[in-house]
């Protein structure tokens, strides 16, 4: 039986070969008539992109709860997370609160967030290839602009409004979480930093019971005084406000002044300035026009973002009691993105 097989498939192939032989022209045109043809399923090809279609196995409860949650609350929001791990060393090894992790980390995060988009040469390619007469739709312009997770500031009616903002604010504030956000990202802190300050800072994130802008890296810095850390009276505020002035003078001394008709506050020397929550102080008025009353500017001025160690770190030892310490091997981050349509 197996001779009568391949016996027929001898004589198959052979016939085919013959037929080949004989009209070669005709086979040539006919192959590429048949290759062409199954091409033209790509015209109806899909390309699946969402992760819960490529990894989860079909049918899963999990594909079941997903849709009732997308369905139930749905959300104009896109997170994207990524966590980061030391490159030069092994991962048991690794201890990513090391001051040289830390300051490569923020150095990745900077140039993240300084990622901007040119909407005007897009709007300019759409409408090379899509434009046909002036009087055509062209739903492209809103794309015009220059576009950034942050969006560029400017002053609209003694409000500021962020032009080409592609974050999804919470509030005033992009929305975004990370272990940078204990430093305030302030460059000369992260910079310098040892680990003891990394430490200091860590175990003392989530003890504020106001949010203090000065950072938290330095045991000279005035968050750390009973009065800043209560900030209650009108007496404690006064004195805080002492204290974090005198601070600032010695740290990041600034000069206020008006423009365009708008108090603006600037560090004397910016490459010199060692606590750049000294400028955001500087904006909250002078302390001499001040008794012991609350002065006009409260040192508790933004919604503290961020989170404990736990929450910005993986693989951590955190308790209550004992707060940050030993090894984290990767620092986790999250910045969500407006995904409206429109932009």
């Amino acid at each position: 039986m197996g001779f009568g097989i391949e016996g027929c498939l001898e004589h198959f192939f052979e016939s085919v070969g013959r037929k080949v032989g004989n009209h070669p022209v005709k086979s040539l045109i006919g192959s590429i008539i048949f290759t062409v043809a199954c091409c033209g399923g790509f015209a109806f090809l899909e390309n699946e992109t969402r992760p819960e279609k490529q990894w989860v196995p079909a049918g899963s409860l999990a594909l079941e709860h997903d849709e009732y949650v997308k369905a139930t609350w749905p959300s104009n929001a896109r997170f994207n997370f990524f966590s980061a791990t030391c490159a030069d060393v092994a991962e048991a090894d690794c201890n990513i609160l090391d001051p040289k992790y830390l300051q490569r980390f923020h150095e990745l995060n900077a140039q993240i967030m300084n990622i901007t988009i040119d909407g005007t040469s897009l709007v300019a390619d759409l409408d090379k290839d899509h434009k046909r007469s002036e009087g055509d739709n062209r739903p492209w312009t809103i794309y015009s602009g220059s576009w950034s997770f942050s969006g560029d500031p400017s002053s609209v009616n003694g409000s500021v409004v962020f032009n080409g903002r592609k974050c999804y604010a919470f509030g005033p504030f992009c929305g975004r979480s990370s272990v940078l956000d204990v430093f305030r990202g302030d460059d000369y802190v992260i910079q310098n930093l040892d680990s003891n300050q990394i430490m200091l800072a860590l175990n003392n994130w989530e003890d504020q019971e106001t949010f203090c802008p000065l950072t938290l890296a330095t045991a000279d810095s005035p968050c750390y005084n009973s009065t800043c850390k209560a900030y209650n009276t009108p007496q404690e505020r006064y004195t805080c406000r002492v204290e974090a002035t005198e601070y600032c003078n010695q740290k990041c001394p600034t000069n206020t002044m008006m423009v365009n008709g708008e108090e603006v506050t600037i560090p004397v020397n910016i490459a010199t300035c060692q606590d750049r929550g000294c400028i955001q102080l500087g904006n909250l008025g002078s302390i001499s026009t001040t008794s012991t009353s609350a002065p006009g500017g409260q040192l508790n001025t933004a919604a503290r973002q961020g989170s404990l160690c736990a929450d910005v770190t993986l693989s951590s030892s955190i308790t209550a009691k004992t707060g940050c310490e030993g090894h984290y091997p990767k620092p986790f981050f999250f910045c969500p993105c407006s995904s409206d349509s429109r932009r």
